[in-house]
């Protein structure tokens, strides 16, 4: 069950605010480029680092630079209402964004078991890739960095198949500015898996989705938009 437009997010991950410059790339009317330094807001997780599947290990899921890093901690859903915390049976996992790389977690059988949620956050243009190993029974999440040099580049690892790709620009386009800083988008945007618990592989189904989150109440969601414009 994943967050819709409207739902509220009651309780949100512990984190905390560290100010980051980039290069953002720029286009006139004329489609010429342009290179800007902006200063974000980068907001991370402060849960302790546990990585998932540590149980049992899990197969090399990339080829080179990336980093296994996810926390973890507890989901419930009360009403409309999704409370992530620290507290509690794990059943959620966050994946922190690492600039210029790709950072991902790992679900192996033994979490798989008691499902749960993956998200991530910090997307302005990055991308959410999900990839599964059928051999090893595993799933991975990945966060792939774009900065001022297009999308990281990385390649899976033997026996990894790429099985869905979401892109935050989708997204993005669709959330108004802030009306205070016109280069600022009015939201901060997520992803959000949810993996139903599976105790045998061939069972094994996976929802995902880019949500828009302001003051605590989804106000996009990929899917939702997608399916809206559709019937409209």
């Amino acid at each position: 069950m994943l967050p819709k437009k409207g739902d509220r997010l009651s309780t949100w991950l512990p984190t905390k605010t560290e100010m980051v410059t980039r290069d953002v790339k720029q286009y006139n009317a004329d489609y010429q480029m342009s290179i800007e330094r902006r200063t974000f807001a980068d907001v991370q997780s402060t849960l302790s680092s546990v990585k998932p599947g540590m149980s049992r290990g899990h197969s090399p899921v990339t080829r080179g630079n990336a980093t296994d890093d996810a926390s973890c901690g507890h989901a419930e859903w009360n009403g409309n209402r999704l409370t992530f915390t620290g507290e509690g049976r794990r059943n959620y996992w966050f994946i922190p964004a690492v600039e210029n790389g790709v950072s991902f977690a790992v679900l192996v059988p033994d979490t798989l078991a008691i499902g749960g949620y993956v998200v991530s956050d910090n997307y302005g243009g990055c991308e959410y890739h999900v990839a599964v190993n059928s051999s090893t029974m595993e799933l991975a999440l990945l966060h792939v960095f774009r900065g001022s040099s297009g999308l990281t580049k990385y390649s899976l690892g033997s026996g990894w198949v790429m099985k869905d790709t979401l892109r935050s620009n989708d997204l993005v386009a669709k959330i108004p500015y802030k009306v205070d800083n016109p280069g600022q988008r009015d939201g901060s945007v997520l992803s959000i898996s949810y993996i139903p618990p599976c105790r045998n592989w061939k069972d094994f189904t996976i929802e995902s989705d880019f949500i828009c989150v302001k003051s605590g109440i989804v106000t996009h969601a990929l899917q939702s938009d997608i399916r809206d414009s559709v019937i409209g």
